[in-house]
């Protein structure tokens, strides 16, 4: 019996006790080797940071010099500076972020598409106005080919899809046509065959800045811009009729609620005036 008043104090520290342990297990980073594995690993961070840095660096260095050297070995081979106006018609005129792999990849189609275009348009040098047309004409029609084909290789770097791709080919023409062929023509005619293909560049340019919605819908076949504007047209007039008629609803309604209150309360007041008080009354 001596021993029970000493129950309570002991119980006491039990709760303590597990209250400490409780919260060490709830934060076992605070102390012990994982806190110290933790903060022997912060310089490690650091160097694997500056090294992913270094390598996007290098990476991206390289896909831009690889890029680049396309239209040079292009220049090389045709002697042609409007492989150059291809490679930039191509990179100035995509939509979008432009990181180094976009860089790389459009200035290599430039490249390469401009040196096929170069040999193409040979032919004009010995055409007469009427020939340059009729050839111009038919240029689209090999050069959309092209393009298209070399473009895919260069982007997925394989031929699987490439049917897939092509499905398109009818799409893309009917665009050129209504845009970027005037341009061609017009240089063909008007300027020494060595400068087409600096107009092409320029017409590359326009036909993804202004003809193409968003990067890579040249692969798309989208509803022609009449369609579009008129959808607009549409829906601003639908809109605004809406609001409108909403409009008039809303001060029919208000009109309406006026009205009614008003006639509430001529009710209300011709009772009082029909039926005299009944003081009144028994005064005589």
């Amino acid at each position: 019996m001596a021993e029970e008043p000493h129950a309570p104090a002991q119980s006491e520290l039990e709760k303590l006790a597990e209250s400490a342990k409780g919260q060490a297990d709830a934060h076992p980073s605070a102390h012990g080797p994982e806190a110290h594995g933790k903060e022997a690993k912060k310089p490690m961070g650091t160097l694997e940071s500056v090294v992913d840095e270094l390598g996007g660096a290098i990476k991206g260095t390289f896909n831009i010099g690889l890029g680049a050297a396309t239209p040079v070995a292009g220049y090389a081979l045709t002697g042609n500076p409007g492989v150059f106006a291809i490679s930039a018609g191509y990179l100035l005129g995509t939509k979008g972020k432009k990181d180094s792999k976009t860089i790389r990849d459009e200035l290599m189609s430039g490249g390469f598409f401009g040196a096929m275009a170069h040999y193409l348009l040979l032919p004009l040098k010995k055409l007469s106005m009427l020939g340059k047309t009729l050839y111009m004409t038919a240029f689209p029609l090999a050069g959309n080919a092209a393009y298209m084909f070399e473009d895919h290789l260069v982007k997925k770097k394989t031929f699987s899809g490439m049917k897939e791709t092509f499905k398109n080919y009818g799409a893309n023409l009917k665009r050129a046509f209504k845009s970027v062929y005037w341009i061609q023509l017009a240089s063909a005619l008007i300027l020494p065959q060595s400068y087409v293909l600096g107009a092409v560049g320029l017409g590359s340019f326009v036909y993804r800045r202004f003809v193409i919605k968003a990067k890579g819908e040249e692969y798309q076949d989208k509803r022609a811009y009449l369609y579009v504007a008129t959808g607009l047209v549409q829906k601003l007039v639908g809109n605004t009729a809406r609001g409108v008629y909403q409009s008039i609803g809303a001060i029919a309604s208000g009109v309406g609620d006026t009205y009614k209150s008003l006639a509430s309360g001529s009710e209300k007041s011709a009772p009082a005036a029909a039926h005299p008080e009944p003081a009144a009354a028994h005064g005589h």
